[in-house]
């Protein structure tokens, strides 16, 4: 609303308030019923003596002059103070008549003193005897928009005006409860102007008394889900667009990202500004299941949504809100305007894709958590009793707390993802509440919302599942990529390039694929990428993966955080760990680390600021490196896939390709990639089974040749010289351990290479290493001994003890080894 209506009557062509329409505008010539009706019969009704509203009284239009107040509605008249091209509401000053008697209520904004605004005792009495000797028209609704003045019908024709209907009646029908016209000033701003109708067969600029209408009620009685924008213009556009009338409505539904969400509601628009919510009629929407609050997307829109939460609170709905960013749209944005074209790509010569965020991305819970109950009755003893807090219901569903045996959490339902430990929940929820500790009014109220576990399961449905007869909830989301079949052949291109070994390219295939098409397959083993030359397509091959699995589900550690933290949340509730650069070829460390966690089928979940708790490890690993030595891998590894990868910077030399493809993958090429994998795996033996392990590669081999480490080099030339004795050989743990780990003798400190990853050297080149339980005891203690013949079987040490097979001991020192 403005501050000056006159003004913006001139500035909009019209005639002042209350001035009687020409011959040209269309006197109608029905009485007050019949013009209501809209059926334009019966005499006219007799203005002369109607005042056109209660500003015409002198003594009001001295008091309303005094406080700085105009005249919005008949008996309405609002103090406001303007905030940017927003208006607030400092106070608002009714006259209402209660049987003979006229009174004048004076409600002030939070922070304001309704004293600053009353009437004196000499400005009341003068007011009330002019009220009652005014002769007052009644405010109508009329079925149709009729004779309306000149300004309203060019309006009408430039689609600048409004009608606000009331919800329909059984048989379908309407009312209006009033008109409003957006007017635009020669300096670019623009005014809303309310209109409406009274039984003096005026169109007068006035608002209908008590609270402003919804615009769109009319869609309440086919639609319990509502999409609540700020303002009219946005919300009648949107409906237009999803009721999909016209052609170019259709055509606009079909292209607009998120015109599936925006189906299938109401679409409903609030007036008055972002900064008055409350001189909103929300009562119609008390039989809504679900709204969504879509403000304009700058300060004064985001701080209404708490306060639009607060007054749907006394109705049993739930609230969501759709935030913007001006990051991604720009400031002031309503679904009215068109996304902004940074937010699609193009890709060759197809049509630009959108490429932006979801709308569930960008919607967030709004309900109100609390209300206040009855107080308990007053004693008349100490301090006066305070109301209990009541946690609403419609809050509790939206929300789900674990318990677990270290600690609880919150997870909010519409993303089981993200969890909360007490201290965030509060902190998310304080403006939505009455208390600071809201989780402790939750854990006291909610029970029906309690779960007694975390799991994390691809394979099934997020949210609370039941898993080994216990009600707990699966934080998995997936990724909501729509696949797509694609004939450009562009992403086999970029494959053959990245792996041109046929067969490699054929195994790293089965893996991406299963790991994309089939979530509930864990796969025992990941992939190791090495090339010396950067710039070959490593890392765009990372970004796609990750974003084929879901961001929430991938995380991409440094390998220092693998190898060193004690905290393991790279890893829990994930279902890839991408690694972009890892040299750790010089320590085994990181290899029983990561071996570890490719193996382990349940992990003990050790986060920051979060209780810990047990979850199924459903992680692949996808590790890369420019470096030969990127890894330190056993010879009889079956974790690790490592397909050869290109040297070359372009496929085929085309330096054009980088520029298309990555256009392709910004244009929705991600569905297509989905796509390919759901094709692919359903190939005869193309899926990785569960249980598989890697296969081998020759690329493979060499790393594992061109990495060995000194220790291993010293364990395999060790090997050799026993077996060059000509004569059985037995090498005992004690003797060969500090001496392989010394690197042969060549260093005086020895290394934390693993005994059994010392005994697989030595069995790799050809040693018969004794069994666990076949260990004989040597020097005082049972140790692995390793021999050149078989220790079973028809060998000549077959059967022997230690006794016997003692004269074959020999040392490093003893074979040569300096």
């Amino acid at each position: 609303m403005t501050t000056d209506p006159e003004h913006d009557a001139r500035a909009a062509g019209l005639q002042p308030q209350g001035a009687p329409p020409g011959p040209d505008e269309g006197e109608p010539t029905g009485d007050a019923a019949s013009v209501a009706s809209g059926d334009g019969s019966g005499p006219a009704a007799d203005a002369r003596h109607m005042i056109a509203d209660w500003g015409w009284l002198p003594p009001v239009r001295a008091y309303l002059d005094r406080i700085g107040a105009t005249v919005t509605g008949m008996r309405t008249a609002r103090v406001e103070q303007r905030d940017g091209k927003y208006v607030q509401s400092r106070a608002t000053i009714r006259l209402t008549k209660e049987g003979a008697e006229w009174r004048m209520p004076v409600r002030a904004a939070e922070g304001e003193n309704a004293a600053d605004f009353e009437p004196t005792d000499s400005e009341r009495l003068l007011i009330v005897a002019a009220a009652a000797a005014a002769l007052w028209p009644e405010h109508v609704t009329p079925w149709e928009a009729r004779y309306l003045p000149d300004a309203l019908r060019e309006a009408q024709k430039a689609g600048d005006l409004f009608e606000f209907r009331t919800i329909p009646d059984a048989a379908g029908h309407s009312q209006i409860i009033m008109l409003e016209q957006r007017v635009y000033r020669a300096n670019g701003d623009k005014a809303c102007l309310p209109w409406t109708y009274w039984d003096d067969n005026q169109w007068r600029r006035l608002e209908p008394e008590g609270l402003l209408p919804l615009w769109g009620l009319d869609q309440l009685k086919t639609h319990s889900i509502v999409f609540l924008h700020e303002g009219a213009k946005a919300a009648r556009a949107v409906r237009r667009m999803v009721e999909a009338a016209t052609p170019e409505a259709k055509a606009a539904l079909a292209a607009h990202p998120w015109g599936k969400e925006l189906q299938h509601a109401a679409h409903l628009g609030w007036i008055g500004g972002a900064l008055n919510p409350h001189r909103t009629d929300w009562s119609p929407l008390a039989n809504a299941e679900r709204i969504v609050i879509v403000a304009d997307n700058d300060g004064p829109g985001h701080d209404a949504v708490p306060k639009i939460a607060r007054l749907l609170a006394a109705y049993p709905v739930t609230v969501e809100a759709v935030r913007f960013t001006t990051e991604q749209w720009p400031l002031s944005f309503d679904l009215a305007d068109p996304f902004p074209a940074k937010l699609f790509k193009k890709a060759g010569d197809g049509p630009p894709r959108y490429a932006g965020p979801t709308m569930r991305d960008c919607t967030l819970p709004a309900t109100q958590a609390t209300r206040l109950g009855n107080p308990p009755p007053a004693t008349g003893r100490g301090r006066p009793s305070t109301p209990p807090i009541i946690l609403r219901q419609e809050f509790a569903a939206l929300w789900i707390q674990i318990v677990t045996p270290s600690g609880t959490m919150f997870a909010p339902k519409h993303n089981p993802a993200l969890l909360f430990n007490p201290q965030q929940f509060d902190a998310i929820n304080r403006v939505f509440s009455h208390v600071r500790r809201l989780s402790e009014v939750f854990e006291a109220q909610a029970y029906k919302s309690i779960v007694h576990g975390i799991a994390y399961e691809p394979g099934r449905l997020p949210g609370i599942i039941n898993l080994g007869g216990q009600r707990v909830l699966n934080t998995h989301m997936p990724p909501h990529i729509a696949p797509w079949k694609d004939t450009s052949g562009i992403w086999e291109q970029f494959l053959a390039h990245l792996f041109p070994d046929k067969e490699d390219r054929h195994e790293f295939c089965r893996w991406l694929a299963t790991l994309v098409a089939l979530p509930s397959v864990r796969m025992m083993y990941g992939v190791l990428l090495v090339s010396v030359m950067q710039g070959v397509g490593k890392s765009t091959l990372f970004d796609i993966v990750c974003a084929l699995v879901g961001l929430q589900n991938c995380s991409t550690p440094s390998a220092s955080l693998i190898v060193n933290s004690d905290f393991n949340g790279w890893l829990a509730r994930k279902r890839l760990v991408a690694v972009h650069e890892i040299y750790e070829g010089g320590s085994w460390k990181a290899y029983n680390r990561l071996k570890s966690a490719i193996t382990d089928e349940l992990l003990l979940v050790n986060e920051k600021f979060t209780a810990t708790y047990n979850v199924r490890n459903q992680a692949h690993f996808l590790l890369g490196s420019n470096s030969e030595r990127a890894l330190m891998i056993e010879q009889s590894d079956r974790r690790w896939l490592v397909p050869r990868v290109t040297e070359a910077k372009h496929p085929d030399g085309d330096a054009g390709f980088w520029a298309r493809f990555h256009g392709w993958l910004a244009s929705g090429g991600h569905g297509a990639i989905v796509h390919w994998a759901q094709e692919f795996v359903k190939g005869k033996g193309h899926a990785v089974r569960p249980g598989e392990t890697a296969p081998g590669t020759k690329r493979k081999s060499h790393l594992i040749e061109d990495s060995r480490s000194a220790e291993e080099r010293a364990a395999l030339d060790l090997a050799e010289m026993a077996k060059a004795q000509g004569q059985p050989v037995i090498l005992v743990e004690q003797d060969y351990l500090p001496w392989v780990r010394a690197a042969g003798g060549k260093r005086r400190a020895g290394s934390d290479v693993p005994a059994h990853v010392i005994r697989g050297w030595l069995a790799s080149a050809g040693l018969h290493v004794c069994k666990h339980e076949e260990r004989p005891k040597v020097d005082g203690r049972n140790q692995y001994i390793a021999a050149t013949l078989p220790l079973s079987g028809d060998s000549p040490l077959a059967g022997r003890g230690w006794a016997e097979l003692r004269q074959y001991r020999r040392t490093p020192d003893d074979l040569g080894g300096m």
